[in-house]
């Protein structure tokens, strides 16, 4: 299985793969902290899977650059774009809040699995919002 793992924060990223290579040794990974990294990767080669993050930065931080533009809805983002290229992974998001956004712009994850990337036709999104503890 091949995945692609979007998520900007180190340590879940960490606690991510350990969990993924402990239950699926034979895992392929692709570890990406923004969107614009996991839609390089995605594109290069699609995956079967993308766990990601719903809010990430726009590039990789780095010490010279803070990421870009804060993205609330980079996985969904993403998603929207690769369904736009035809490439049908499946998308499963890492999260631990059912609420995204701020103002007007807020959406729970039901919405967002509702919405407009599954009439695509191509995206099964799920919900893990704990890892399984070793």
């Amino acid at each position: 299985m091949n995945v692609v793992i979007l998520e900007d924060d180190r340590g879940k990223m960490a606690e991510i793969v350990g969990a993924l290579k402990d239950e699926i040794p034979s895992v392929e990974l692709r570890e990406c902290y923004s969107y614009r990294s996991a839609l390089n990767e995605c594109v290069r080669d699609p995956p079967d899977v993308i766990l990601l993050d719903m809010s990430v930065p726009t590039f990789d931080v780095s010490v010279d650059d803070a990421g870009g533009r804060p993205r609330e809805f980079g996985g969904k983002d993403l998603l929207w774009q690769l369904s736009l290229r035809g490439l049908r992974s499946r998308g499963i998001v890492v999260t631990q809040f059912d609420i995204f956004g701020t103002g007007e712009g807020i959406q729970t994850l039901s919405e967002l699995t509702t919405g407009v990337i599954p009439k695509r036709g191509c995206w099964g999104i799920g919900k893990i919002s704990r890892l399984p503890s070793g």
